[in-house]
């Protein structure tokens, strides 16, 4: 069951002040409001739809996202190789060359980035440290 919205309610002024950002996103939704309540038929906007709802969008935050999908996966395994070694030569014996490389190229990105973000965590300490300093001797 829709909710009900006006027509009217859809159409109202965009210049109500506010955040750029904020009403870049209620004007995504408007339109996408319209699409809804005209029956959700134009395939001209298609395109434009795609472009609205992209993972691209700076402004949506999710607390998914400081994980890293890939050295998520590569601890994955490695516990797996851990607890159940049998299982884990199994499910990796039995795969293809192909998807073997795979798991090895992945395995050797999140190395990658988890020495990337310990890189940068370690920065991130390192200038709050001289920050507190600064504070210090500030005062």
């Amino acid at each position: 069951m829709r909710p009900h919205v006006s027509q009217e309610a859809v159409e109202e002024d965009d210049e109500a002040p506010g955040n750029d950002e904020d009403d870049e996103y209620m004007k995504k939704l408007k339109r996408a409001a319209k699409d809804i309540l005209n029956g959700g038929d134009d395939d001209e906007d298609d395109d434009d739809d795609d472009a609205m709802w992209s993972d691209d969008d700076d402004t949506v935050q999710s607390p998914l996202d400081p994980i890293d999908p890939f050295i998520m996966f590569a601890e994955t395994l490695t516990s797996l190789q851990a607890a159940m070694p049998a299982r884990y030569a199994a499910a990796v014996s039995s795969a293809d060359a192909g998807v073997q490389a795979a798991l090895q190229g992945m395995m050797m990105h999140a190395a990658a980035q988890r020495e990337k973000l310990q890189e940068e965590q370690l920065q991130q300490q390192q200038q709050q440290q001289q920050q507190q300093q600064q504070q210090k001797g500030g005062t």
